[in-house]
Formats: C-alpha cells, structure tokens, sequence
C-alpha cells in the first residue's frame, strides 16, 4: 500500500475525515445490531427501541463506549499506518515524566474556578436579534446535549461511578487526546505550523462537542491539551490532564448526587467567588511556565547540537 507522505497534508486530512465518517457509520450499524441481536426485535422495531434506550443509563454508557473506541481510538493507529508514520513520531506515544502527568492533572485542578468562570461567561453571551433563530437551534443543541450527560452520569453506586470513570474520563480523555492532539495537530503541524494546529485543533475540538454555550471554555481547554503536548512531546501529558478534567466532573456529579458536598462546585470562581480566579490564573501561569521555559531549553539545546 502506498503511503500519504507529510508534503500531502490536504490528503491527509481527507483520509481523517473519512476514516472518522466511517467509523461513525460503522458504531452505529453495531449498536443497532446489538439491539437486534440481545432484544430479539425486527428491523420495524428498531426505531422505538432505540429511541427507548436513549434514556438508559447503561445504554448511553455502553453507546459512548463503543463510539470512543471506534471513532477516536482505533482510527489513529489505522492513520498513522497509512501515513507511513511510526506511533511514536506521529502520535507522540513515548513515555512522559512522572513530573509532567501530575502537574497536567494539577493544573487542571487549579483551573477548576477559572474554567466555571468562562463557562457561566460563555452562558451569558446574548445574540443579535436577527440571529434569534440560530441562537435557538445553538440552546437545544446544548439542552439535548446537558440532557443525555446527566442521564449517562444517573447511576448512583459506587459500580455506576467506576463505569463512568473507565468510559468517561479514561477512555474518552485517551480517545479524544490521540484523534485530535495526536492526529489532527500532527498532520497541521507537519511543517512548523505549531500555533496553528493547536488552535484550528482546540477549534474543532470545541465545536464537535455541539455545546455551544461551553464553547469559548472548551476551546481553550483545548488549546491548552495542544500545548501541553508541543511542550511535553508525549500525548500522554494531555491524556492526563483530559482525564483529570472529565474524571473532576464526573466524580463531582456523584458526589453532589449524594449530597457529600457542602456546596456546589461549579460556584467556584463564580460570583462572590471570583476572587478564586487570582490563586487559579497564577497557579496556571506557573504550570506553563515550567513545561515552555523546560521546552524552550530543550529547543535551543537542539539548535546548538
């Protein structure tokens, strides 16, 4: 088989896109099969049950599930084939520093407040009035969205939150960083176009989550997975630091379901709270500090060899 060489980047991104409509196709096709196969339904049937499942607990687990490993996680190893690219070169898959893991799941810890801060920011933002119909469609595409997560998150043992924790924040955070940071920024980036693969990549990282009254929080979440991996070189850094930030939410949904919070977590940084956005931006500012001043070194080093 011939391979796509990093001089066809256009190429390559084609080949993304239709790996990933594919892989779309091919989840649906075995979820529907699924219901076919364990419920004993006809093909006239489908339709109701599935539409019956959407507000399974289990079910939408065992749908993102399916759809992580086969739309985010298998497609890169198959890419990385076919561009002719070692894993390790292509999707960053080396070892990181113990030191660099923990301090990408600490910054996103600190962040927590400024991250509440934007999103209720982002809440807020009113449209024109001649684009009130777009703004409709954008609030049911974030009701429907914020709907099926906490239908997905409704479990209440100690086993729901496992289960959560394996498909939410371990496989999602590894899916999600190998398809986007690992894919997507690699091939924009194959020719020194760093600062824009991070954030065309941050871009489409947001909007594919189709929620866009989060948008402006999840773009720059994003962008900063993107640079933690230019600073790092390993795609595990940010796998932590999207684990740590799906498994916060995850884990704070629980416990505030079973009211072992005192307060609510999302008023962080909010409101009377807004002078947490002081420690959350500093401790920020120092964790990038260290990865870019570390990653500069490492740069200029390199130049002088």
């Amino acid at each position: 088989m011939t391979k796509i060489d990093r001089s066809k980047m256009g190429l390559r991104l084609i080949v993304l896109i239709a790996t990933v409509i594919v892989a779309l196709f091919l989840s649906s096709l075995l979820l529907n099969l699924f219901l076919l196969l364990s419920r004993g339904l006809s093909f006239g049937q489908l339709g109701s049950e599935l539409g019956a499942q959407m507000s399974n607990p289990s079910f939408l687990l065992l749908m993102q599930g399916l759809q992580t490993l086969l739309v985010f996680i298998l497609p890169p190893f198959l890419l990385s084939y076919w561009y002719g690219e070692k894993n390790s070169r292509f999707l960053k898959l080396v070892k990181a520093k113990p030191v660099d893991v923990l301090l990408a799941m600490f910054s996103i810890l600190a962040a927590v407040p400024l991250v509440n801060f934007l999103v209720s920011w982002n809440q807020d933002i009113q449209f024109p009035s001649f684009l009130e119909g777009v703004e409709k469609w954008m609030r049911v595409a974030e009701d429907n969205a914020q709907r099926v997560t906490e239908l997905m998150l409704q479990g209440e043992s100690w086993s729901d939150l496992l289960w959560q924790l394996l498909v939410v924040a371990v496989m999602a955070g590894f899916g999600e960083e190998l398809l986007f940071r690992g894919t997507l920024q690699s091939i924009i980036s194959s020719k020194g176009r760093n600062q824009l693969a991070i954030w065309i990549t941050a871009f489409v990282f947001s909007l594919i989550h189709m929620q866009f009254y989060g948008f402006i929080p999840r773009l720059l979440l994003g962008a900063w997975f993107g640079y933690l991996l230019l600073w790092s070189g390993s795609i595990w850094v940010p796998v932590a630091a999207h684990f740590a930030n799906n498994a916060i939410s995850v884990v704070f949904h629980y416990a505030e379901k079973n009211n072992y919070l005192a307060s609510d977590p999302e008023l962080l940084g909010v409101g009377e709270n807004t002078w947490q956005l002081i420690p959350s931006i500093l401790l920020l500012t120092a964790c990038g500090l260290f990865f870019y001043l570390r990653y500069r070194k490492s740069t200029l080093k390199k130049q002088h060899v």
